[in-house]
């Protein structure tokens, strides 16, 4: 989208589920200056790296607790359901800390009734006090999509929710 021929990073998928993927050259037909389509991306282009500029200052500034809320009140955005497979193993990953600190993080928003977990698994209870719990990163990074799109990237089609669990 920004003209370069290829990039040094590799997308990952971070819970299992669908993709898309689409080559560059495809892209490059599809997304003209002419289009909508293109003026969408750049909107999108810039939420991803205000997103990518928060991580980084929240990683640096805010507390364990409030990042991994954040995390997890942006997969459920993104992912559209309360539940999803995730190990504590890969959200340590995330967050850049040790296994152990991830269970610190989790085991008081689980005994406030906020989420449960079990082996690989996540379930978000109560979603209005995780994002609470969630520093102000997130509803930064939201706020940036939804003025980039509206609700068509955070709000699930209607019934997807009890569809997934």
């Amino acid at each position: 989208m920004l003209g370069a021929r290829s990039s040094p990073h590799w997308v990952t998928s971070q819970v299992p589920g669908h993709a898309w993927r689409l080559a560059a050259e495809s892209l490059r037909e599809l997304a003209t200056p002419q289009t909508e389509f293109f003026w969408l991306l750049l909107r999108y282009t810039h939420a991803v790296l205000v997103q990518a500029a928060q991580s980084t200052a929240c990683n640096r500034l805010h507390p364990l607790r409030a990042r991994a809320a954040r995390w997890l009140a942006t997969c459920r955005d993104r992912l559209g359901a309360d539940e999803f497979p995730l190990t504590q193993e890969f959200l340590a990953g995330m967050l850049g800390v040790r296994r152990a600190g991830v269970t610190e993080a989790l085991a008081p928003m689980k005994r406030a009734g906020l989420l449960e977990y079990r082996r690989g698994w996540i379930r978000i209870l109560d979603p209005e006090r995780l994002e609470v719990a969630a520093c102000d990163c997130y509803q930064i990074v939201r706020d940036e999509l939804l003025q980039v799109a509206g609700a068509r990237l955070l709000d699930p089609p209607a019934g997807s929710r009890e569809q997934q669990r």
